[in-house]
């Protein structure tokens, strides 16, 4: 500021002042005091982007689910009974990202797992491919191996 006015914009700077002392005000030069303090905010940027992607990623199998089988696609084994239909969901996309198809494959099937239970079943079988981190999975009682 210059007797009361402010310096909004670099040509006002120059007519006051001149380049180096505008630049010495702004906010965007590098300040070589403190060479650690734009490393330290990108590190707090990039670690806070990790744990926010990996955060939601990550499906737990829970201990009733562990006793769930997952069938093979085709024919359904013999003394199986249907238990209905169960639909999981997962993000398949993260921002911009696509995350890798088999993580997602894996994260529903355990989803899958985990619901079967509720259902009164202990075997699932893919109904149906996944499609935008979303499958159907047939529920069935069978009989113990």
């Amino acid at each position: 500021m210059l007797g009361g006015m402010p310096l909004r914009s670099p040509s006002m700077a120059r007519r006051y002042h001149g380049v180096r002392h505008y630049l010495r005000f702004s906010l965007f030069r590098h300040n070589p005091c403190k060479p650690f303090r734009y490393l330290s905010m990108r590190l707090l940027m990039l670690s806070t982007l990790l744990l926010a992607t990996t955060a939601c990623t990550w499906v737990p199998i829970e201990p009733a689910g562990k006793t769930v089988r997952v069938l093979a696609a085709g024919a359904v084994p013999a003394g199986c009974q249907s238990k209905g239909e169960i639909v999981v969901t997962v993000k398949n996309k993260v921002g911009f990202y696509n995350r890798n198809p088999l993580r997602v494959q894996e994260e529903l099937e355990t989803l899958a797992r985990n619901e079967a239970p509720s259902a009164s079943a202990n075997a699932v079988q893919a109904s149906a491919p996944p499609a935008d981190g979303s499958q159907r999975f047939a529920a069935f009682q069978c009989p113990p191996r």
